[in-house]
């Protein structure tokens, strides 16, 4: 059997978003406190540490992480003050965004390569819907996809098998015709073989390090995954 589609990750996969993530929160931290937060000992890195760290246990898509930290390190604060000093961490935290966040190497052309070579090409997110579609546009790579499937499609996230399913149906293709390309093999790979896709391990952007991705393939760089896509085939159509 050959691949005939890639479903793709969005977060980490095709973007460096946690080091976006980490970064921004710094920037935010350094505005919060510039407009006269009072987060411990003034250590600014530690703060956006300690703001990334927030992101990450109150939900890394949350809209109201500044204001919540701020309720949490200061308890005191009153409403009015907290907003205007969240303000400066949100307009800072998109500048940084804005700036910071981009595709990793190599998936431009790789995108290009493997539309050329007659795949299609699918998304699969946790990610609401609009803040994936503005990720797709911000990088630039929007127009490359099919079909895009977040979490306000089905109401699950992954592993669970709905989003893939969802996917594979859109695009009229079966389990076995497809790839998915992920960087957490709880979410991406599991799930991804759980409906019967096969799988590669985007080990270039995993947050999250693994020895044991579970997936058939480690990618070190996207560039790889055409020339995996070119012998899968080859061997499909010798069968």
């Amino acid at each position: 059997m050959t691949v005939k589609t890639i479903v793709f990750d969005l977060d980490n996969t095709l973007a460096d978003f946690m080091r976006m993530k980490m970064v921004a929160s710094r920037e935010a931290a350094a505005a919060m406190m510039g407009f006269g937060a009072e987060f411990g000992n003034g250590d600014v890195d530690a703060v956006g540490e300690e703001i990334f760290g927030h992101y990450l246990e109150h939900g890394i898509e949350s809209n109201d992480a500044f204001i919540s930290f701020i309720q949490k390190r200061m308890p005191d604060i009153a409403p009015d003050k907290a907003e205007s000093i969240a303000a400066a961490g949100v307009v800072a935290y998109l500048r940084a965004k804005d700036a910071l966040l981009s595709p990793f190497p190599g998936v431009v052309p790789t995108l290009v390569r493997l539309t050329g070579m007659g795949l299609k090409l699918a998304v699969v997110t946790d990610a609401p819907r609009f803040k994936a579609w503005q990720r797709l546009h911000h990088l630039g790579i929007a127009e490359f996809f099919e079909c895009v499937v977040t979490k306000c499609d089905t109401g699950c996230t992954k592993p669970s098998r709905e989003p893939f399913e969802r996917a594979l149906s859109i695009l009229g293709i079966s389990a076995n015709e497809a790839l998915m390309v992920g960087d957490w093999p709880e979410r991406d790979t599991a799930g991804a073989k759980a409906v019967g896709m096969r799988t590669a391990h985007a080990a270039y952007g995993a947050f999250r390090k693994t020895a044991q991705s579970g997936a058939e393939f480690d990618l070190q760089n996207i560039k790889e995954l055409p020339g995996i896509i070119e012998r899968i085939n080859r061997e499909g159509e010798r069968r």
